[in-house]
């Protein structure tokens, strides 16, 4: 029988806080990130996730790309 890695599907506050420094959770996003890397898991990451977390980002951000 063909051993299942568990799947996880972040969502876009999760792949921010591997970007941004964050109290809340930091750790957590960090812990599944080192997980994916060691291959002890699988992510599957929706496309819809990209353009939330460049808004999100640009929202934080607006002193940058919004004079």
């Amino acid at each position: 029988m063909e051993d299942h890695k568990p799947i996880f599907i972040p969502d876009a506050s999760v792949l921010l806080k591997w970007i941004v420094i964050e109290s809340d959770s930091q750790e957590q996003a960090a812990l599944l990130l080192e997980d994916f890397r060691k291959n002890s898991i699988e992510m599957i990451v929706p496309g819809h996730c990209f353009p939330e977390v460049a808004n999100m980002l640009g929202r934080e951000r607006q002193d940058i790309c919004c004079s």
